[in-house]
C-alpha cells in the first residue's frame, strides 16, 4: 500500500493542467449538445432563397446557455481534481474502517505524510493538497490508537496546513473530545462538545459517551441499542460502549457479549486489549464466585 501512497502523489504532479483539459473538454461537449438544438453558436451567414442574411448565433441571442457551459466545465474540472484526491484515500481508508488495523493504518498515514513532506511541490501540481489530507488522517491514525500526546505534538509543532482553517479546527477538536473522554473529565468534554459544531454534536457515540461520563448510562443505552453502525470500525466502538454501559448497570451476560464481540473484531483497535483485559478480570471474578458459592453450599449441607 506504501506503493499506492507514492502513486496517488505522482498522479497529482500535474493535476492543475489534467483538470483545465476535462474542463474545457466538457465546455465543447457542452457546447456541442446545445448546438445541436439550436444550431451554429457564433454569428454566420445563411442564404434563404436568393436573400443573404447574418444570423447572430445562440450565443448572442441566449447568452446565458454560454454561461451553462462555462459552469459545466468548471464543475467537470472541479469534480477531475476532488475525485483524484479523495479516491485513493477511500481506499486506504478501509484499512482502519472495514479493517479494524489501527496499527497498519497508523503505519501508512505516517508513511503518506513523511513521504509527502520529501516533495518539491510544483504549481501546476496538487501533491501540496494530498499531504494536508493526509496530516489531518495521520492525526486521526493516532487518536484512533490513543496517542494522545504524539497527536497534540503533531498539531502544534508538525502541521503544514492552515491552523485557521475548517480542516485544522475538526481536527483539533477530535483530539480534545477524545483527550477529554479518555480523562472522565466531563465538565470539559461536555463544554467542548457543545462548542464543536453540528458535526460533532450530531454524532450519537459523542453524544453517548457525554452520558456515561455523567453516570446516566440508561440514557447512553438508547442512544446506541437497536442500531448499526455504518462501518465495522464503528460499530467495535459502538459495542465497546454498550458492554461498558451493561457492564456499569449490572447485567453481566450482556456486557460480557458485546466485549467478547468487541475481542473477535477489534483487530488492532485499542478497544480488543480493552476487551480482552475486561473478560479476564471477569473471567475471574466469575470463578472465584462459582467457587464460593460451591464452598457456601457445601457448608450449608
Amino acid at each position: 500500500m506504501k506503493k499506492q501512497i507514492e502513486e496517488m502523489y505522482e498522479k497529482q504532479k500535474n493535476r492543475r493542467i489534467k483538470a483545465i483539459v476535462t474542463g474545457l473538454f466538457a465546455f465543447a461537449i457542452t457546447m456541442g449538445i446545445v448546438s445541436a438544438f439550436l444550431g451554429n453558436p457564433f454569428p454566420h451567414k445563411e442564404t434563404w432563397l436568393i436573400i443573404e442574411t447574418t444570423i447572430p448565433g445562440w450565443i448572442y441571442t441566449d447568452g446565458y446557455l454560454l454561461c451553462f457551459c462555462g459552469v459545466a466545465g468548471v464543475f467537470a474540472g472541479t469534480v477531475n481534481i476532488v475525485s483524484s484526491i479523495l479516491n485513493p484515500f477511500r481506499n486506504l481508508d478501509q484499512v482502519l474502517l472495514q479493517e479494524c488495523d489501527a496499527k497498519h493504518y497508523l503505519e501508512l498515514m505516517e508513511y503518506a505524510v513523511t513521504y509527502g513532506k520529501g516533495l518539491k511541490w510544483r504549481w501546476i501540481g496538487l501533491q501540496k493538497t494530498v499531504l494536508l489530507l493526509a496530516e489531518q488522517k495521520y492525526v486521526l491514525a493516532l487518536i484512533a490508537n490513543q496517542r494522545f500526546e504524539e497527536a497534540e505534538c503533531y498539531l502544534n509543532k508538525g502541521w503544514i496546513g492552515k491552523r485557521g482553517s475548517r480542516l485544522f479546527r475538526q481536527t483539533a477538536m477530535n483530539l480534545e473530545l477524545a483527550q477529554k473522554y479518555a480523562d472522565e473529565d466531563v465538565e470539559n468534554f461536555c463544554k467542548a462538545l457543545q462548542s464543536a459544531g453540528k458535526e460533532f454534536t450530531k454524532n450519537q457515540l459523542l453524544t453517548a459517551k457525554e452520558f456515561m461520563l455523567r453516570r446516566d448510562y440508561e440514557a447512553a443505552l438508547e442512544l446506541l441499542a437497536d442500531r448499526e453502525e455504518k462501518t465495522p470500525y464503528s460499530e467495535v466502538g459502538r459495542k465497546f460502549l454498550l458492554g461498558k454501559c451493561y457492564d456499569e448497570l449490572g447485567d453481566q451476560s450482556q456486557a460480557i457479549a458485546y466485549m467478547e464481540f468487541v475481542a473477535e473484531h477489534g483487530n488492532t483497535m485499542p478497544h480488543k486489549a480493552w476487551a480482552q483485559e475486561w473478560l479476564g478480570r471477569k473471567t475471574v471474578f466469575l470463578l472465584e464466585q462459582e467457587n464460593l458459592n460451591g464452598k457456601k453450599e457445601q457448608n450449608d449441607d
